[in-house]
């Protein structure tokens, strides 16, 4: 008996080891905000649905110029329209004076991205969005760069999100504050997400 004791201690520790460094991983959990992520829309599809919608020929023309203006025309053949910096609050502007004419469907926003030079603007439907803060260890901010430390169990759940809606640019949002747009999870190590500011 005593014999099996002495064989058996060291299981019992290895056991105990495991257990402690799996309480000290959950507790190292640091992150208590939001993090979501939501498949980005075409801000561009709003606009050219104002023009649509538009009546009068001279009406039309006027507003065409009026978008070409403000950045709102796809100059890079993206989802996202680029703003450039000084005309942000101009189309701030003009969004919220337009904003039923705009958006047709509820669940359906603006989110900007802001940059230096330019900043982006994107539409994204909430009903597609999900909330995964529970999923995020911690997230450590410099002056350039954000960085998110996932916990093991978002693998599965940051792949299949990416799956889903492959070749879309997905919305980063924390805090509900869009801080990039990624295409994969996939570039990530040892479950860290590196994200540099422009």
């Amino acid at each position: 008996m005593k014999k099996l004791k002495i064989f058996l201690a060291p299981f019992y520790l290895f056991i105990l080891l495991s257990c402690s460094n799996q309480s000290s991983n959950s507790t190292n959990k640091t992150f208590n905000g939001q993090l979501t992520l939501t498949p980005a829309e075409s801000a561009l599809l709003s606009f050219d649905r104002m023009v649509e919608l538009t009546v009068s020929k001279e009406e039309k023309t006027a507003l065409k110029k009026k978008l070409k203006e403000l950045d709102l025309y796809n100059r890079n053949n993206t989802l996202a329209l680029f703003i450039e910096s000084s005309k942000v609050n101009e189309v701030k502007k003009f969004i919220r004076d337009n904003y039923d004419k705009l958006l047709l469907q509820k669940n359906n926003v603006f989110v900007w991205e802001s940059r230096d030079i330019e900043s982006l603007l994107f539409v994204k439907d909430e009903y597609k969005s999900i909330e995964i803060g529970s999923l995020v260890q911690s997230v450590t901010q410099t002056d350039s760069t954000t960085k998110i430390q996932f916990l093991p169990e978002s693998k599965r759940i940051l792949s299949g999100f990416a799956m889903k809606h492959l070749n879309r640019p997905i919305l980063l949002e924390i805090n509900g504050k869009l801080i990039t747009t990624v295409k994969s999870f996939g570039k990530m190590e040892n479950r860290t997400l590196s994200i540099k500011r422009h």
